[in-house]
C-alpha cells in the first residue's frame, strides 16, 4: 500500500506542474497535450469496452462522443483569457475532490458506497470529496478576487495590499454547492468508468501513470465536470465567480447560449 501511495504522489508531483506549465503557455503547447491525450483516451476507452474478447460498439460509439465532448470544453476553458485563472478552479476542484475522497476514505473509512463496483469507495470519501473542493475552492475565489480588484475595489471592501484575504462568506452558498457538484458528479464519473472496467474485467484502462493507471483512469471525474463547468461558464458563470470584473473570458462559442 505504502508502495502505491509513493508511485501517486511521486506522479503528482510530476504531472501536476507539466499541466500548469502547459496552461499557462496555452497555444500550441496546450494544443498538442490536449491532442495526444484525446487520442491515448479514445483508445483506452476501446480497450475497457472489450468484454469478453467482444467490442462493444454502442458503448464504444458513446464513450467516443463523451470523451470528444469532455476533452472540447476542457480546450475550451483551457484557451479562454487569462489562460490559468479559469481552468484553474476546474482543476483545483477535480483535485481537492480526489485527494479529500482519498484521504476521508483511507482515515475514517466506514460503509462502502457501492462495493460491487469500486469496493474502495467509502460514504466517508464521498464527505472529502464535496468537502475539500468547496473550503479550496472559496480560499482560491477570495485570494483570486483580491488579486484582481483595483485600489479602489479593495478600500471599498476593507483590504489592503499585503492584508489578510479571507472567503467572501456571502459567497458560502456557491461554494457548497461547488463541493456538492464537485464530490457527486466527479464520484459519478470515476464510478461509471469503475463499472466499464469491471465488465471488462481490468483494473485501469492502462499503465501510463505508475500508480494511477491510464489516461482515463485519472481523468474520469474530470471529464463530467468540464463539461458542467464549461455550459456553466457559457450560461454566465463568470459573472458569479467575478461581479466586480470586467470579463472578457468568454469563449466564441458562448453566443450560443444567450437567452
Amino acid at each position: 500500500m505504502a508502495s502505491q501511495l509513493t508511485k501517486r504522489v511521486l506522479s503528482a508531483l510530476c504531472l501536476i506542474p507539466v499541466v500548469v506549465g502547459v496552461l499557462w503557455a496555452g497555444g500550441i503547447a496546450l494544443t498538442a497535450l490536449m491532442a495526444v491525450m484525446l487520442v491515448i483516451s479514445l483508445k483506452e476507452w476501446v480497450y475497457i469496452s472489450t468484454w469478453q474478447g467482444r467490442r462493444q460498439y454502442g458503448l464504444i460509439a458513446v464513450g467516443f462522443v463523451y470523451v470528444v465532448a469532455a476533452f472540447f470544453c476542457l480546450y475550451e476553458t483551457g484557451m479562454n483569457e487569462p489562460k490559468l485563472w479559469l481552468p484553474l478552479y476546474l482543476l483545483l476542484a477535480v483535485w481537492l475532490s480526489d485527494s479529500g475522497a482519498y484521504l476521508a476514505g483511507k482515515t475514517i473509512g466506514g460503509p462502502k458506497m457501492a462495493p460491487s463496483i469500486s469496493p474502495n469507495k467509502t460514504w466517508a470519501g464521498m464527505f472529502g470529496a464535496c468537502f475539500f473542493p468547496a473550503l479550496g475552492i472559496a480560499i482560491y475565489h477570495a485570494a483570486l478576487n483580491a488579486w484582481l480588484m483595483t485600489p479602489e475595489q479593495g478600500q471599498g471592501q476593507g483590504l489592503e495590499q499585503g492584508g489578510l484575504v479571507m472567503p467572501d462568506l456571502s459567497m458560502i452558498g456557491l461554494y457548497v454547492v461547488i463541493g456538492l457538484v464537485t464530490g457527486f458528479a466527479g464520484q459519478a464519473g470515476d464510478l461509471s468508468v469503475s463499472w466499464i472496467k469491471r465488465k471488462a474485467g481490468v483494473k485501469d484502462t492502462g499503465v501510463l501513470i505508475p500508480g494511477h493507471g491510464g489516461i482515463l483512469d485519472r481523468i474520469d471525474a474530470l471529464m463530467v465536470l468540464s463539461i458542467l463547468f464549461w455550459v456553466w461558464m457559457q450560461c454566465g458563470g463568470y459573472q458569479i465567480l467575478f461581479p466586480n470584473q470586467v470579463s472578457q473570458w468568454i469563449s466564441p462559442w458562448s453566443n450560443a447560449f444567450q437567452f
